[in-house]
């Protein structure tokens, strides 16, 4: 099971929320939602949501400060998003006014952040309303996720 965390004490700006919000479903990569396709076996219409429930994640963890875990398969999307590295930067810059970093458990430390129990689709529901079923989590362990399932959480940087 993938571990959640948050900054509780992050202030919420609603009119910059909603600019970012604007800016973030406009947002359009049609060759990585054909990757997604491809790669997941989607249809296209399923492909499209995900991409958007990826940026609907980083966003909240833009917005929200602290540390989230996003479900396998925002993940793995995220992953994919990534390797498009100037587009990804860009994204980021031009939305949120800074990176959101991806920071997956240490791979030499058996000691793991810690972290609170409260989930990243709060947020993501309080700004974009209902959800689609990608942000349902699945329990096991992902070949898509860092290091065979090990990923804990993004960061967003100061």
């Amino acid at each position: 099971m993938l571990a959640i965390a948050f900054r509780s004490s992050v202030p919420v700006n609603l009119f910059q929320d909603e600019d970012v919000v604007r800016k973030v479903i406009s947002y359009k990569h049609p060759e990585l939602v054909m990757r997604l396709r491809d790669k997941l076996t989607l249809s296209a219409q399923d492909a499209e949501r995900l991409f958007e429930d990826t940026k609907q994640f980083l966003t909240v963890s833009a917005l929200r400060g602290g540390n989230y875990s996003p479900t396998k398969v925002i993940d793995y999307a995220w992953h994919h998003f990534m390797m498009y590295t100037r587009d990804y930067s860009q994204f980021c810059e031009d939305c949120f006014g800074k990176m959101v970093h991806h920071q997956p458990d240490s791979y030499f430390s058996s000691t793991k952040r810690p972290v609170l129990k409260v989930k990243a689709d709060k947020f993501a529901r309080q700004l974009f309303g209902k959800l689609s079923s990608n942000w349902k989590s699945v329990s096991g362990t992902s070949t898509h996720c860092c290091n065979g399932g090990s990923c804990t959480s993004c960061e967003s940087s100061q």
